[in-house]
Parts: structure tokens; sequence; C-alpha cells
């Protein structure tokens, strides 16, 4: 009898997922990219297929495949994960070109050719006293901490010849940015991402992005949970460098919002202290008693007639005065929206004290006691400041868009009781000439934007202050399950920050008026507080039809998953 005998072989059964694992690896080990990445995609679940995208960037990094790496990642739809891995990207990335950082272009490889050959051992970073910096709007720090106007025909030469070749290199994809548009939408968290991928090349963020696509003025804030976006909208257009360096838009000569300010007051809303900033120019108490004593000392005798002498009296005046303090609180005083508010402060300040032009409708603090029958003593002393106003904010019942109504910001003012010391104490109230200019202005704020930029300027960071609390009021970025952790990370994005403003040049002015010698001083200065202004103004209006049209045109407009895009008229 014949047997036989069949033997098998066991073979184990093997499970799809360790097998695509196996897969992975071979082609990690192969340095075949492009099929692991096919491999990946082919993932039903997101969580797994996001491991894989990592590992594959990861592996792409030890092989030196920079460029694919960085695609590999930005496909992680995790932003934890998405942010590790870039993270570590960084930190391989060193040798591939400067790192990111929001400073200002073309001038930091001038800077370190300049103190790298010239006299190296004489500049500040190595403990010497010499110090190059870039500047950009109407004032500027010195060494000292004295803050000083620009010499704007100088700074203009500057960059002058920048202007043309940073045209005529503008690719494609950034020509768009630069056309206008009524309303303009920006994505934040879409716009982080590209930051963070820019990061992680070692690259600087595009001027595009510095520039918030050329937004002249941030009038809406929306959520979309379609497309999972949180978005500023406004107009837009293309921009240029102003005799003040500053980025104006080449249509109205209006400057742009500024990415740098965003971040700061983004961070700020979603820190501990999330409420109130402000500065404030002040005079040093010994100076105001001094000057107190030279002004009882000058006063027993007539005022020089010829207008030489006065001018001559007017500057012993401001020297017994001396400097003022500028204090910065609640923000970086090195930062941008630092050097915006002070600047601003001061700006509004020799208006009031006849140092600068208005506008028309704007008379200054003297002009206005020409038309009263009573002055005031000498040394007036008078506190004006700037602060939120916004006519409303309209939202709809869900609360998924915002619209700004308003100039954003507003003056009021106070008198404040001098005694012999130098001592200042708030009174609560205004005289009639302080209170009118504070009036005026706030009503003539729109045409004294025009004509001094730095008040624009001021508009933007309300409208970026009153912005960056609502996404942080409303959790916004929860709503869309977004977690800004890069813009949030100071870290990651650096804000460029300068040098801090310390002090300026006493802002005082004397008049004489019916036969009365008059002298004023002003103090005052800044202060934001969102929060509390938020808490009783926002109106949602169930019926407004137009408002809801906007965030629905908004929703559809945008099919390139750009970072920015513009909605039809």
């Amino acid at each position: 009898m014949r047997w036989i005998i069949f033997l098998g072989l066991v073979i184990p059964t093997i499970s799809p997922l360790l097998a695509d694992e196996t897969s992975l690896q071979r082609f990690l080990d192969a340095g075949e990219f492009g099929s692991a990445r096919h491999l990946a995609a082919a993932e039903k679940s997101s969580a797994t297929r996001d491991q894989q995208l990592a590992r594959i960037s990861e592996s792409q990094i030890a092989h030196g495949a920079f460029a694919g790496s960085l695609a590999t990642a930005s496909a992680i739809a995790d932003v934890s994960l998405r942010s590790d891995t870039l993270s570590q990207m960084r930190s391989g990335s060193n040798s591939h070109g400067a790192l990111g950082g929001a400073g200002e272009a073309d001038f930091e490889s001038l800077i370190e050719l300049i103190t790298t050959t010239i006299a190296p051992e004489s500049w500040e970073e190595v403990g010497g006293p010499g110090a190059v910096k870039d500047f950009e709007g109407g004032v500027y720090v010195d060494p000292d901490g004295m803050l000083r106007q620009v010499n704007a025909t100088l700074a203009y030469d500057v960059r002058l010849a920048s202007l043309t070749s940073r045209a005529q290199h503008r690719s494609s994809v950034e020509r768009g940015v630069h056309t206008a548009s009524t309303l303009r939408c920006v994505s934040l968290n879409r716009l982080e991402r590209a930051l963070e991928l820019t990061w992680a090349a070692g690259n600087r963020p595009a001027e595009s992005m510095q520039a918030l696509a050329g937004l002249e003025r941030i009038r809406y804030l929306m959520v979309l949970p379609d497309s999972r976006d949180v978005v500023i909208a406004g107009p837009a257009g293309d921009w240029t460098l102003d005799q003040q360096q500053r980025w104006v838009s080449m249509s109205t000569g209006r400057p742009v919002v500024r990415l740098d300010d965003l971040v700061l007051l983004l961070r700020k809303a979603f820190g501990p202290q999330h409420g109130k900033f402000s500065c404030s120019i002040d005079p040093k108490p010994r100076n105001l008693a001094r000057t107190q004593q030279y002004i009882d000392k000058t006063s027993r005798r007539s005022l020089p007639p010829s207008r030489a002498a006065r001018a001559r009296w007017l500057r012993e005046l401001r020297d017994q005065m001396g400097t003022q303090t500028i204090t910065v609180k609640g923000i970086n005083p090195r930062s941008r929206v630092a050097r915006v508010i002070v600047e601003a402060d001061l700006q509004m300040k020799m208006i009031g004290m006849g140092l600068a032009d208005g506008t028309m409708g704007v008379n200054d603090y003297f002009d206005t006691l020409e038309h009263l029958t009573d002055g005031p003593q000498p040394l007036e002393v008078i506190r004006w400041w700037f602060t939120l106003d916004y006519t409303r904010i309209d939202t709809l019942p869900n609360r998924s868009v915002f619209e700004l109504h308003g100039n954003g910001t507003k003056v009021l003012s106070e008198n404040e009781m001098l005694s012999q010391r130098g001592d200042r104490r708030h009174t609560g109230k205004s005289s009639l000439p302080a209170t009118q200019f504070a009036h005026h202005f706030t009503k003539n704020f729109a045409q004294l934007a025009v004509k001094y930029a730095v008040f624009a300027e001021l508009q933007n960071v309300f409208d970026l202050a009153m912005i960056a609390s609502i996404i942080q009021a409303e959790d916004l970025p929860g709503r869309i399950g977004w977690v800004p952790d890069y813009l949030l990370d100071p870290a990651k994005y650096k804000v460029s920050l300068g040098r801090a403003a310390e002090s300026v040049e006493t802002v005082i002015n004397h008049r004489v008026t019916q036969g009365n010698q008059i002298i004023a001083g002003v103090s005052g200065g800044v202060s934001v507080d969102p929060p509390t202004w938020l808490a009783s103004h926002v109106a949602a209006s169930s019926d407004d039809a137009e408002l809801e049209y906007t965030w629905r045109r908004a929703s559809t407009a945008d099919e390139s998953r750009n970072w920015w895009w513009d909605v039809a008229p």
C-alpha cells in the first residue's frame, strides 16, 4: 500500500497594518520616498497617516532631502504633530540658509557686512559704543533712548534703489497680492501654516506675509466652519515705502496692517495678562518744580518784545523742564506696537500745543484760549490721551462674523494741578480749551490720519487689539479645531524688536493772550483695554442681511487654498 503524506507549511496571517509598516520601512531604508508617500496617502486612519508622514519627513531629513521633507511635513493634518515635525526639521536646517524671524528685509546682511569689516571691535554686539540699525516710521531712538524725528529725505534715499529691484523679482504667485481689492480675506490659520513652513525651511516670511497681503485696514473678522478658517478682511492693494519708511498703500497712502503687530497683540490677548496696555509721556516732578521757579522769577518783568528774545526765553524754559519720561506697560517697549503708540501720542501733543499743524476744524489749545476771557494760570499741565472708541461692532446671532465701525480711537482730556514741588494731582476735570481740542481732534481724526500716517497706524493697532481680543473671547480657534501654537510661541515666530524709547524732549509752549502770558505743558498717553470695551459694546444684529451676505461670499470665494483671497464686489 502506498502512502502519500502531504506536508504543509504553516503560514502566519500578517495584518494589513504590519504589512504597511514593513513596506514603509523598506521604502525608507531604500530612500524611495515617493513610494512611501503614496503608501501613507492610502492609509484610511488619519492618525496613522500623520504618524507615517512624520516618519517619512524625518527620514528625508536624515538623507539630506530637505525640500522633500518640508513638503511631506506640510501634509500632516494634526497641528501639534506637524509643529513638532517642523521644529525637528528646523533644528536640522541651520546649514540650509538664514534662520527665520520677522526682521526687516534687506538690512541684516548690510548691517553684518558693516559691523564685520569697519572697526569690528567698536560695535555694541561686542561691547563697544557703536550701533547700526534699520529704521521705520517718523521717529527713531538714539543710543541714549531719546525719541527723535527721522530725516525723511535721507531715509527715503536709503531704500529708494531697492523698490525697482523688489518689484522686478516678485514671483508670479506674489504678483496677485499686489493688485487692488475692495475686500481681501486673510486666513490666520492658513497664514500660520505658511509661516511655519517658511520658518522650518530656514527662511524669512515673505514681504506679502509681513504686510498681511496689503490689508489697509481690518473691517471684518470671520470664522468659516466649512473651510475651517479664522479670517480677517478689509480693503487691500499694492504697497511701497513712503518717505518715513512706512509700508503704505500705493493708491491711498495709508499704512498697511503689519504681521508683527498682529502676532504681538494675539500673544497679549491669549497671555495671562490679556487686558490693558498703555504708554505715557510725562514730565519729571523735579523738573516741573524747577520750571515753576523759573516762571515765578521771570514773570516779575515783562516778556521781551522781540521774536528772537521770546524764542530764547522759551528755549530756556524748555531747558528747565528737561526731557519727559516715556513709559510703556503691558507690551514689550521694544516692539513696533510700542513705537506706534508712543509716536502717535507725541504727534497729537505737538498739534495740541501748536508745535505742529492740525487740519481744518482742529485748533490748538492756545487758539481756543483766544476766544475766552479767562485764561489758565501759568504752567497749566494738561493730560490728553488716546483710547478705544468704535461706533459699534456688529455680529450675527451665531457670532460667525464681526464688523468694526468707526475710527476706533478718540482723545480724552484732563487738567492737572501742580504744586510748587512739582507734584501733579489729577482733578478729574478738564478746562474748556483742553476739552475742545480733544473733541475736535476726535471729530476730525479721519482727516488727521491722512495728513499724519502714524494716526492711521494707531487705528491699525487698535483694530488688531480689538480683533485679537474677540478671537480669544469667542474662542474662534476652538470652533475650527485650530491651535495657534506657532504664532503664540516667541521661540518660533520672533517679533522684530528695536531699541526702547525712554525719553523725549518736553512738549511745552506759550502764548500771550489778552495781555496774559499763558504757559502750558502736556502729559498723557495711550490707554487700550479691549476686553473691558467689548464687554458692553458688541451688538448682535439678527436681521443684518448685508453682513450675512458678506460672510457667505467670503466663505465661497476661495478655491486655491492660499492663505489670502479676494472677494468679488
